[in-house]
């Protein structure tokens, strides 16, 4: 049997991954025009091809959206103390329910705002909180030069860790 501890671990992770479930995007294309988000543009449900079908409000808020429900859910995970080991799979539990939706047959978002939203709270080792590099948030046609592994370039000076993947 399991004890408590590891009964809560599971049930905060498992909420993760419903709320990573709830794919904005998609309900908010459903509601404002009644068509699938998912067979117009790239085919995802995510927060640009919503901007795609809905323009920059659509954008934003899906963004908002996205980034808030990884935010709750690492703070859920910290906020009934799990272990650092059961945090970091509520974040990744909330990431792959946003990107595999049961309801919508395992075909969602990217998970970008969502991933960004739990690593903004999520507690590196003492490091609270990240820093992404401004021109990741700033439109991507804007700076075509700038890659993924950039992402946490700017964040030497902040004294907090980065994202960046060295091998």
């Amino acid at each position: 049997m399991y004890n408590l501890p590891e009964s809560r671990e599971s049930l905060v992770i498992l909420t993760g991954y419903v709320l990573g479930c709830f794919a904005s995007g998609y309900y908010l294309v459903r509601w404002r025009t009644g068509d699938d988000v998912r067979v117009v543009g790239s085919g995802s449900a995510g927060a640009t091809n919503v901007g795609r079908v809905l323009g920059w409000q659509g954008f934003w808020l899906t963004v908002s959206f996205d980034f808030l429900k990884g935010f709750f859910a690492v703070w859920l995970a910290e906020h009934f103390h799990l272990k650092p080991a059961g945090v970091m799979l509520t974040l990744l539990a909330v990431v792959a329910g946003h990107i595999w939706p049961v309801q919508l047959w395992f075909r969602g978002g990217r998970g970008v705002a969502t991933a960004l939203g739990g690593l903004t709270i999520f507690d590196h080792g003492g490091h609270a909180g990240f820093c992404p590099h401004p021109a990741f948030i700033v439109d991507r046609r804007l700076f075509p030069q700038q890659r993924l592994r950039d992402v946490g370039a700017g964040c030497d000076d902040f004294d907090c860790p980065s994202p960046e993947y060295s091998g």
